[in-house]
């Protein structure tokens, strides 16, 4: 049975003073958007803490949590980094591949396809493939060898500083990147949650929604 929606006090308040720490701070004044990717990643870590995923996974969080910080340092460099980070990391965990284990990233999305063979999984590795592209096509950017040094640094402050309208467009690949991984989650490792949120229903349908909520019961029915 669920708990009563006021039993989720202690977290809303967690998420409140997290939406606060983050506008302080950073060009981000949609709270609306921030408490939506403050729920998922609280789903996300409280499965990390749950299942003891190893270092990749406690790397996957710190990731996440500084990917939001990233955008209050006016370094868009800076963000493509940890969102790669991010997304091998999670990759690594969602395939429990051990802590000493070197496999490419290449396999790794290899591994996820073979993993995942629904084809809404599909279109979700797809897109994470995608942006782990994204990201690397940033970070490797060609330096621009006929310039001098002192024009090439002006043109990394200007390519690199985060505009209104980027941090707007960043923050929003957030919020799509973590819905759809939790997405990944219900389809696909539904075992994991409902073992992680057995006794606590009623917080797994705060942080996912009532939309995935309804999945996860179709899954477990």
């Amino acid at each position: 049975m669920l708990r009563r929606y006021d039993d989720l006090r202690e977290i809303k308040i967690e998420i409140e003073k997290y939406i606060s720490q983050l506008q302080g701070n950073s060009k981000i004044k949609d709270a609306h958007i921030i408490k939506g990717i403050a729920k998922y990643i609280l789903f996300l870590k409280r499965i990390q803490k749950s299942k003891a995923y190893g270092h990749y996974g406690s790397c996957f969080i710190y990731d996440m949590l500084m990917l939001m910080h990233s955008l209050t340092q006016n370094s868009e460099r800076d963000f493509y980094a940890t969102y790669r980070s991010a997304i091998e990391n999670f990759v690594r965990c969602f395939l429990e591949i051990e802590d000493n284990d070197e496999t490419g990233v290449r396999n790794l999305f290899s591994n996820l396809r073979v993993l995942c063979i629904n084809g809404e999984s599909e279109e979700i590795i797809t897109y994470i493939e995608g942006e782990y592209g994204k990201c690397c096509n940033f970070v490797h950017s060609n330096i621009k060898a006929n310039m001098e040094i002192y024009e090439y640094y002006a043109d990394i402050l200007k390519q690199n500083e985060l505009s209104k309208e980027k941090t707007d467009r960043l923050i929003n690949c957030v919020m799509t990147f973590v819905k759809k991984i939790t997405e990944l989650m219900i389809e696909n490792k539904i075992l994991w949650v409902d073992e992680t949120f057995y006794k606590d229903k009623q917080t797994l349908k705060f942080l996912i929604g009532n939309q995935m909520y309804s999945r996860f019961e179709e899954k477990v029915s």
